[in-house]
């Protein structure tokens, strides 16, 4: 069922109660009946086509259950598998120390820039604040 058919069914669906509430209010039984028994015809088919999907989907998730079993059961189970031989030797812990100092020096020169950038900010506003209260 496609989005814009529950859309419909459902709008139905909430149209029929209003003109069964309607004729039950105004006092009109004919109104009253017909509305009702047409609610209850588009629940009725609201509840086959959803059988219906959930059927399908039942046989679509068996197809595609035994479809994964055969390729399991084929398949012959694959030998563990090594590393491939590499040309450069392994990392040391030598290496990443040296490599996780050089990011610590790195980003303490960037905070160092940037305080320093932020303290000669302030010096010019503050320089700029005194020469306004001068003048």
């Amino acid at each position: 069922m496609k989005s814009r058919k529950v859309i419909v069914g459902v709008a139905g669906i909430g149209v029929l109660t209003v003109a069964s509430l309607v004729g039950t209010v105004v006092g009109n039984p004919i109104l009253e009946r017909v509305a009702s028994t047409l609610l209850l015809a588009a629940v009725a088919l609201l509840v086959l086509n959803a059988t219906v999907v959930l059927r399908r989907t039942e046989q679509q998730a068996r197809r595609n259950r035994s479809a994964i079993r055969e390729r399991t059961t084929h398949v012959p189970r694959a030998k563990e598998l090594k590393p491939p031989a590499s040309s450069q030797p392994a990392m040391t812990t030598a290496d990443l120390i040296g490599t996780i100092r050089l990011l610590q020096a790195q980003y303490v020169g960037r905070l160092d820039r940037a305080q320093a950038a932020l303290d000669a900010a302030v010096a010019r506003l503050s320089t700029d604040e005194r020469q306004n209260h001068e003048d």
